[in-house]
């Protein structure tokens, strides 16, 4: 079946626009266009796509984490991270989220300065994988349904490190938000979506209420490159980081600061690192945790994950 898509979005500052031509038997080729506002376009081409076809993960392509990789004590999220937790039917990927009995789990997690050994008891397992690939500038998209549930915490994100300096790009994260008297909102599940950029240790985040994602597929989207890093949602632009902070309302422009004898200061900006592609779905088990009489399993649902690179 053969099948072209042509979409069209306009974002205000800039028009974001591609060209979709999918073959039976072959590999989806897309180019991607965004028209700025200063009347130049960039295009960028399809690199990497991943449709999850087959019966299992492609590991390798695929890392698919199995232990503990983050907060070793469980502070806030007392997970233990499951392989068999990311499964692939039908042309999808599904990550779980389970309620478990894991005892005495062994397993030794980089602290400062080392590893370090650490044994501890699990009532919940989740899911991650991460790219072996790493990539750099370009756009970063997956389409995908996101659970709904306290304490549920499914995210999409991109990280790199060069020694000290770290890189991390939060394209969605959803988690549990206080209500106005309230330290929960059931009203607000799935529907308040945070962006995070993060560089050298320091972190730049914001947030929007939109509808419930959890009800249906929707397209994120990031374009980052040396000058900007913009946040999409279907098309639709929901923030927007300029490297460089304004001087006289106007952004100043990468060609404008090679120019200029002194440096303007910078937003919190990742620059110029490859990256990981990471999905996951982790669990609170703090004060923000599923009530004992929620439903479990969950899963987060994954159509596509896909990278372009600039041309």
């Amino acid at each position: 079946m053969n099948r072209i898509t042509i979409q069209l979005f306009h974002t205000g500052g800039a028009i974001l626009f591609s060209l979709l031509s999918i073959f039976a038997q072959a590999q989806p080729s897309q180019l991607t266009f965004i028209k700025n506002h200063d009347g130049t376009t960039d295009t960028l081409e399809l690199v990497f796509n991943e449709e999850f076809e087959g019966k299992k993960i492609n590991e390798r392509v695929w890392n698919v984490v199995e232990g503990v990789v983050r907060d070793p004590e469980g502070r806030r999220v007392k997970c233990w991270t499951k392989k068999s937790n990311v499964e692939v039917a039908d042309g999808f990927c599904n990550m779980w989220v389970k309620r478990d009995t894991l005892l005495n789990q062994k397993y030794e997690v980089w602290v400062k300065d080392g590893m370090k050994p650490f044994v501890n008891d699990y009532h919940f397992s989740v899911s991650e994988m991460n790219t072996h690939q790493q990539y750099g500038y370009g756009m970063y998209e997956i389409r995908c349904k996101i659970p709904r549930g306290r304490g549920l915490a499914p995210a999409f994100w991109m990280y790199g490190a060069n020694g000290p300096i770290n890189c991390e790009i939060d394209v969605f994260e959803f988690w549990n938000q206080r209500g106005f008297l309230t330290r929960f909102s059931k009203r607000k599940l799935s529907r308040v979506h945070n962006m995070t950029a993060h560089y050298n240790g320091r972190m730049s985040g914001t947030s929007y209420m939109g509808p419930d994602y959890s009800e249906d597929f929707f397209v994120y989207s990031v374009v980052w490159d040396e000058c900007r890093l913009e946040w999409y949602v279907n098309g639709d632009l929901k923030r927007r980081i300029p490297r460089y902070k304004k001087m006289r309302a106007n952004e100043i422009s990468c060609d404008r600061f090679a120019d200029m004898k002194t440096k303007p200061e910078e937003n919190v900006f990742p620059q110029n690192q490859l990256m990981s592609i990471i999905a996951n779905f982790a669990v609170h088990t703090d004060e923000d945790k599923p009530y004992d009489e929620d439903p479990f399993p969950h899963k987060m649902e994954i159509d596509y994950i896909r990278y372009y690179k600039f041309k």
